[in-house]
């Protein structure tokens, strides 16, 4: 991300940008910044929801679709050392997904979006107590991730003078 190519944030990757900036957030730094391995990893899994609030759609699109094109599906599972497997990322995700957002529309393009990694995956016994402890960190923190939450209905009825925006395109499938 610090030096990518020059194509490499096209429209499909533009969401991860989310993650990166959610990494200034004090919450999340608080985790990230840690030298333990644990805390490091819901820092991680803590940025993936900010984003997600922040970007809704366009963030779960460019998580999938790095995950599928970068990572692979074969390697979605796998623990790191400091981040989460991809599988329990995108598992904390659906979980907040689904009380995050108002308008159905919403829920339903995210849920789509991860589900093209999480179909027929789960994360490994060994992160079960990562997701809970992210999940638990996400709720004692709500209201303050919630101040960066987009404006669904501008995201549901927003258009671009000249074409669809990306976040538009993204959702106007399930309109």
């Amino acid at each position: 991300m610090l030096f990518p190519s020059i194509d490499y944030l096209k429209s499909d990757r533009i969401g991860l940008i989310a993650h990166e900036t959610a990494h200034l957030h004090d919450i999340v730094k608080k985790f990230a910044d840690s030298v333990i391995a644990q805390r490091k990893k819901i820092g991680e899994g803590l940025a993936d929801v900010l984003a997600l609030c922040v970007a809704g759609p366009l963030f779960a699109h460019s998580l999938s679709f790095f995950i599928i094109n970068d990572i692979g599906l074969e390697r979605a599972s796998r623990i790191l050392d400091n981040h989460p497997s991809c599988i329990a990322r995108i598992t904390v995700l659906h979980y907040i997904n689904l009380k995050l957002w108002e308008d159905p529309t919403i829920e339903k393009a995210i849920c789509e979006m991860l589900e093209r990694v999480f179909h027929e995956r789960s994360p490994r016994l060994l992160e079960d107590s990562l997701i809970s402890k992210c999940l638990g960190e996400y709720y004692k923190n709500e209201e303050e991730f919630s101040r960066f939450k987009i404006d669904e209905n501008r995201i549901v009825n927003f258009k671009n003078e000249n074409r669809d925006s990306i976040l538009y395109s993204l959702c106007s499938e399930y309109v």
